[in-house]
């Protein structure tokens, strides 16, 4: 049972569809190189990191339904348009929305008060 005396709170009697006695470890290298040596350190532009996320990934023309909207159907590639550089007169997905540059929205008293700005 491990740590877990059985039938003690927070042992695996408590949930069993949550509790895993498996687990997977690296070695001392996989511990000093750090999520760095995993997954690569955090890009300095992170504008360019969510605009290739959005237009370049392989599942970026994949379709997904939204939760809000009333599940609009839409692609990251056409919502990054949408916010980014909107087609002027183009019917952009979600019912009743209306699609206006960013730059509409710089001026705003909220914008001001989040302290929004360009990278």
């Amino acid at each position: 049972e491990g740590l877990w005396e059985a039938g003690s709170a927070g042992g695996p009697d408590d949930n069993d569809k949550f509790f895993d006695q498996t687990a997977v470890y690296g070695d001392t290298s996989d511990f000093f190189d750090g999520l760095d040596g995993r997954i690569g350190l955090p890009s300095t532009r992170p504008l360019d990191g969510i605009r290739d996320e959005h237009c370049h990934a392989a599942d970026s023309r994949d379709i997904f339904v939204t939760s809000n909207y009333g599940g609009t159907r839409t692609t990251p590639a056409e919502e990054w348009e949408a916010v980014f550089s909107p087609v002027e007169g183009k019917a952009y997905p979600g019912k009743g929305r209306t699609v206006r540059p960013l730059e509409a929205f710089v001026g705003l008293a909220e914008a001001k008060e989040a302290a929004t700005r360009d990278e």
